[in-house]
């Protein structure tokens, strides 16, 4: 039995020795990047989400939109075992049916030689895609936590709250549909009023910054004012007591001296 028929798996072929690193790079489209906080995923997301090729975009909104609604309104899962028993179904008795006339059933006859296998390389491609999308995933998510973009953390805590209220009123599907349309819409939106909107954005932090300073003058005045209040009343205090202590030293002078 020869090596080939031994191995029932497809070999993967190394890259040749006469090609250089850079070359390699260029034609593997899933070669990690240099810089493992970067994939390929931020570009496409970005063109994708802020309608760099509006077809494309448009095509996946309509497309996410159609599938959501569909999920609602239609069984798929009930369609779906619908297709499988009739389809099960129509081929025994098609082969049922062959045997009497041909000797053999017809779907004998169809049957190819060797059945279709899926070849270790598109798996790897698929796993290569995987990883690098939950990377993605995890990167972001850490990104926000550990603040690396302040207005980021704070939509994301915003966007966090208001889901937070909104799924104790609408349904599942429902807040599906929400985000798609917002995914779709508000990164557009947000570039076409790209200047007034980080106008607002700084007039508000202005304001806010504001309010912080004078908050944060008038709990030192406070903080100031209670401490000088503190000051005089232990100052007030500690007199007291060493007047007391005074007049119990004489008190008890006077008494030594009267029993001499």
């Amino acid at each position: 039995m020869s090596d080939e028929s031994a191995n029932p798996y497809p070999t993967v072929e190394p890259i040749a020795t006469d090609v250089s690193p850079n070359q390699a790079n260029e034609t593997n489209p899933f070669t990690p990047s240099k810089d493992p906080t970067v994939t390929h995923f931020h570009s496409l997301f970005y063109d994708t989400f802020t309608w760099k090729y509006p077809r494309t975009t448009g095509l996946l909104f309509a497309s996410s939109l159609a599938f959501f609604l569909l999920g609602h309104y239609v069984n798929i899962l009930r369609y779906a075992f619908k297709a499988a028993y009739i389809t099960f179904a129509a081929t025994a008795a098609i082969e049922y049916l062959g045997r009497p006339t041909t000797g053999t059933g017809f779907m004998t006859q169809v049957r190819p030689a060797k059945y279709y296998t899926i070849p270790r390389e598109n798996l790897e491609m698929v796993f290569a895609e995987i990883h690098e999308f939950l990377n993605f995933i995890v990167l972001e998510f850490q990104r926000v936590i550990f603040v690396e973009n302040l207005t980021v953390t704070i939509a994301s805590f915003v966007f966090s709250l208001v889901g937070y209220f909104l799924v104790k009123f609408m349904p599942i599907w429902s807040l599906l549909i929400l985000a798609d349309v917002l995914l779709f819409t508000v990164p557009l939106l947000y570039l076409q009023n790209q200047e007034l909107i980080d106008s607002h954005i700084r007039q508000a932090s202005a304001a806010a910054n504001d309010q912080l300073q004078s908050a944060r003058g008038l709990a030192e005045k406070h903080t100031a004012d209670y401490s000088a209040k503190a000051k005089a009343y232990a100052n007030d205090i500690t007199g007291k007591l060493v007047s007391v202590y005074q007049d119990r030293q004489k008190i008890t002078r006077s008494d030594t001296t009267k029993t001499e």
